[in-house]
């Protein structure tokens, strides 16, 4: 059956059918928010990894068809919990965005009740084949910032900051999926790539990483210039060995550039350290003379960037970022001592009220760059998500040791940054 054919109630989501995200260490999952750990891993690990399966065998395993036959039941399959959640407050999630912008991979696809696939051809691809990063964000981890590894693997046990160094090769920062592979994953993409109508490209920073531009030059070779990008990238870097981003761009008819820009200035070299703040803006200054209309924000609003809102709002205006392209109301879950909802709702407060003013004193001109949808999602999360006051005490002890840790080891300070968390600061 078709989509349109589906039974009332059903959970349908393109990416568990058309979708593979791949990441360092050989894990493949539909996409990802997936919270992978709740597929039985223990039962299924053979199945899911490209160690010790090929794609096709790990994307018509048993937990990929229950989780299918869920969705197409109307079931809350545990593995998209995430999405649930955001759902369940009337927000949207990664699988009402898939419905609501994919519609060119979702007719195309027969729907097996059984959640068996008809065919295995993938369309999504989520590359994250590797931990290659050239900045440490305090938000990320080793696992996906091979600088973030190298300085764990140089200062920490891997206990003291609570993350598990991933090294599949022993003390090597820097890993990429086909050190585990059985096969390379140039190999598998270039075996699905005729089917590929959409690229997700994200990091590490995926601008400096050979996959990416390998992909690149395959859909050059068969003209397949239709194709979708979409990017998350920090901007640091637009030209990298041979190649260079906006040259090869212009190429590309369905293309989305998400920046990954949390603040400016000192706030953006602290947040997401190895910044340098006047290359990002050059940068982020070519991308809207040569792209404008695709050319935007995607910000990660945490504890750390909640404070410098209005201010990135007003960047932001200046620079004419077009409508919809300023993403601000992704609020970060992980690091859960990062999350905004561990903050007293006093704070909250005090740093909302800046925010609130820029907005209602904002310029018309720039009015169109904040939709009222937006705002309301990210108020919701802002005043709305309130823990346990056990596990915001828990989470609030563990920002400020967390916080010290990293201070100490990269020579900063978070109230230079950030000084309006100075009060909060203390009173941990």
């Amino acid at each position: 059956m078709k989509y349109n054919e589906l039974p009332k109630g059903h959970k349908f989501c393109m990416r568990p059918w058309r979708g593979a995200h791949v990441m360092p260490d050989g894990d493949v999952v539909a996409c990802c928010h997936q919270t992978y750990g709740h597929w039985g891993k223990k039962d299924y690990d053979i199945k899911l990894n490209l160690a010790t399966s090929d794609i096709g065998t790990i994307r018509n395993s048993e937990p990929w068809n229950k989780l299918r036959k869920d969705l197409i039941s109307g079931v809350k399959n545990e593995a998209c919990e995430y999405c649930w959640h955001l759902e369940d407050k009337g927000l949207s999630s990664m699988r009402t965005q898939g419905l609501a912008h994919h519609g060119f991979i979702i007719d195309d696809i027969d729907i097996n009740e059984d959640g068996t696939l008809a065919d295995n051809e993938i369309s999504y691809w989520d590359i994250r084949d590797s931990n290659l990063c050239n900045m440490k964000c305090i938000m990320c981890g080793p696992g996906l910032s091979s600088l973030w590894n190298q300085e764990a693997l140089d200062n920490y046990d891997g206990k003291e900051l609570g993350y598990n160094i991933k090294n599949p090769l022993g003390n090597k920062a820097l890993f990429h999926v086909n050190d585990v592979s059985r096969e390379p994953i140039e190999k598998i993409i270039e075996r699905h790539i005729d089917h590929a109508q959409a690229f997700y490209f994200a990091g590490g920073e995926p601008l400096v990483n050979d996959t990416h531009w390998r992909i690149m030059d395959m859909l050059e070779e068969r003209e397949m210039f239709n194709t979708r990008l979409y990017y998350n990238t920090n901007l640091l870097k637009l030209k990298y060995k041979n190649w260079d981003a906006i040259r090869t761009w212009k190429k590309f008819t369905n293309l989305s550039i998400g920046a990954s820009i949390d603040g400016i200035g000192a706030r953006a070299e602290y947040t997401r350290t190895g910044t340098v703040w006047k290359s990002i803006e050059e940068n982020f200054d070519r991308c809207m003379e040569h792209k404008p209309a695709v050319t935007g924000i995607s910000m990660t609003v945490n504890i750390m960037t909640l404070g410098g809102l209005a201010e990135m709002m007003n960047w932001v205006g200046e620079k004419q970022v077009r409508e919809n392209k300023f993403i601000y109301h992704n609020v970060l879950v992980s690091p859960a001592y990062l999350n905004i909802n561990i903050l007293p709702m006093e704070i909250r407060e005090r740093l909302w009220k800046p925010i609130q003013d820029t907005i209602d004193g904002w310029d018309p001109k720039w009015k169109h760059i904040i939709k009222g949808h937006s705002f309301d999602i990210l108020k919701e999360k802002v005043f709305n998500d309130v823990p346990p006051e056990d596990y915001q005490v828990k989470q609030r002890k563990r920002f400020k040791q967390m916080i010290t840790q990293l201070d100490r080891v990269r020579g900063t300070n978070i109230l230079d940054a950030c000084p309006e968390l100075e009060d909060f600061w203390k009173s941990i």
